[in-house]
């Protein structure tokens, strides 16, 4: 289920995406504990997806849901975090929440940039977000120099 929802949200069915993620977040405690990544991963689907349905308060409760989880079981430090907060960021900028968007994408930048490395896919995709942050906010020279950080070579792992 949580596979299929993945596959569905990329393809842009997001009614689908979000209809499969609520079976594998309705197993929680019944089969699947909260600690288990499945269940951030699937609030983090519904999420992005009910953003992309203009859907933004339920949106921002489940990012901020997946979030809370993925702090309270893997920690701080894991790069999982800070790909959350990403995301979230990227919620904020849609919904013109600026400040919020600008700290939860700087608190991904740093925790990526220390957890998985600064040419890392995942830390070069938050930088775009920051790029897209700042340019929706009206400051083009930081769009600027977040824009080419996101353009740099990005590792071969």
């Amino acid at each position: 289920l949580f596979n299929y929802s993945m596959f569905l949200s990329y393809l842009g069915r997001c009614d689908e995406a979000i209809a499969y993620s609520r079976q594998v977040l309705a197993l929680r405690g019944k089969g699947i504990p909260d600690s288990h990544p499945s269940i951030s991963s699937s609030l983090q689907t519904v999420g992005r997806c009910l953003d992309k349905l203009g859907k933004h308060d339920e949106a921002e409760r489940a990012l901020e849901e997946s979030l809370a989880l993925r702090r309270k079981y893997m920690g701080d430090d894991s790069w999982l975090v800070g790909s959350s907060e990403g995301v979230l960021g990227e919620h904020f900028t849609l919904v013109h929440n600026f400040t919020s968007a600008q700290k939860a994408l700087l608190d991904a930048e740093a925790l990526l940039t220390r957890t998985v490395g600064a040419d890392n896919p995942r830390t070069l995709t938050n930088a775009a977000r920051l790029a897209s942050l700042y340019k929706a906010w009206d400051k083009p020279g930081d769009a600027a120099i977040w824009k080419k950080k996101s353009e740099a070579p990005a590792a071969h792992n």
